[in-house]
């Protein structure tokens, strides 16, 4: 789930998960694009448990996109 947290007067945007716990043996990388062709691996910031924001504040007018990429 997609989502937008202030923090001062920076902006971030969260994405929220559940993760399933019988599934030990994946990895979950958070990753960050601005046209969705290229995609950038980003350290994933604990907002509250089970949402996440970039480190970097969403700059204004910018496009930003976030997703999940899933492997073993």
């Amino acid at each position: 789930v997609p989502g937008v947290i202030s923090i001062g007067d920076e902006h971030y945007q969260t994405i929220s998960y559940e993760r399933n716990p019988d599934a030990s043996d994946i990895r979950i990388q958070l990753q960050s694009s601005t046209d969705l062709v290229g995609w950038e691996d980003q350290d994933a910031i604990e907002v509250t448990p089970g949402t996440y924001r970039t480190g970097t504040a969403i700059a204004p007018g910018a496009r930003q996109y976030l997703r999940l990429e899933i492997s073993r």
